[in-house]
């Protein structure tokens, strides 16, 4: 494959925070290149050791309406202090509020003790792969050239204008269709059982950053949510980077 072009389709993703691989080691692939539906491991000599019918539909549990929360407690609140309705004594009816930015402080603590960064992470079963018995070096080769044509098209399929520069928030959803369509791609990849790790591993990071984004792009309905999520992209990103070395380790070892 043009090294320029997969060089360019990682450039692309960076610029997102996202981290895609290259092979940094020499390796020509000795099978053609093919997509998921055709694959080649698929025979009576090397027969997979699960099927999975289709991929997971779900992608990870959705994170609390953090705004939700704290618009609900800082109701009760407001309630709490006027256990007797609005006071009309002076005419007008007027209700006790609580200090802004206390009350404010308070329940974004309280938000921040609720939310669980945990839930960003998927669970990647074995049995919802498609491993392959077949670890011969043509098998993995085509498994890594198939690997880099995954990561190509997402690049391909996110818009240039949202790689001109820092996305803004409105931007952040053009991202999610190139990892959604990536993670399905994966899924549908058949993976020799030595490479199994590593599947499971750019699966996890994948999933885990169509979370994040998913949840920053929501920020007009969640922005409390929205901020206590966006950390964790810095950190995933960093995630991303550590699996490049075990990525190409493997490739190397491959060879």
């Amino acid at each position: 494959m043009n090294k320029l072009v997969i060089a360019s389709a990682i450039l692309m993703l960076g610029i997102a925070g996202a981290y895609f691989v290259v092979r940094n080691a020499t390796m020509a692939p000795q099978t053609a290149v093919v997509t998921p539906e055709q694959n080649t491991n698929i025979d009576s000599a090397h027969p997979f050791v699960e099927q999975p019918s289709a991929a997971p539909s779900s992608l990870g549990q959705t994170p609390t309406n953090l705004t939700e929360d704290f618009t609900q407690n800082l109701t009760q609140q407001i309630a709490a202090a006027n256990p007797n309705g609005p006071d009309t004594s002076s005419g007008q009816p007027q209700i006790a509020v609580p200090d802004a930015n206390a009350i404010s402080q308070q329940l974004l603590t309280e938000e921040a003790q609720k939310f669980d960064p945990s839930i960003l992470n998927p669970v990647i079963k074995d049995s919802d792969l498609r491993v392959s018995n077949d670890n011969s070096k043509a098998a993995l080769s085509t498994y890594i050239a198939q690997f880099e044509k995954i990561v190509t098209d997402a690049a391909q399929n996110i818009p240039a204008s949202a790689v001109t520069g820092s996305p803004t928030l409105d931007q952040v959803s053009l991202f999610i269709p190139a990892y959604k369509n990536a993670i399905g791609a994966f899924y549908a990849l058949s993976v020799p059982s030595s490479a199994l790790d590593i599947q499971k591993t750019e699966l996890t990071l994948l999933t885990k950053k169509f979370n994040i984004l998913s949840a920053i792009a929501n920020y007009n309905d969640d922005p409390i949510t929205t901020a206590f999520v966006a950390p964790e992209l810095q950190k995933v990103d960093q995630e991303f980077a550590d699996f490049n070395t075990q990525f190409s380790n493997f490739v190397k070892a491959s060879a």
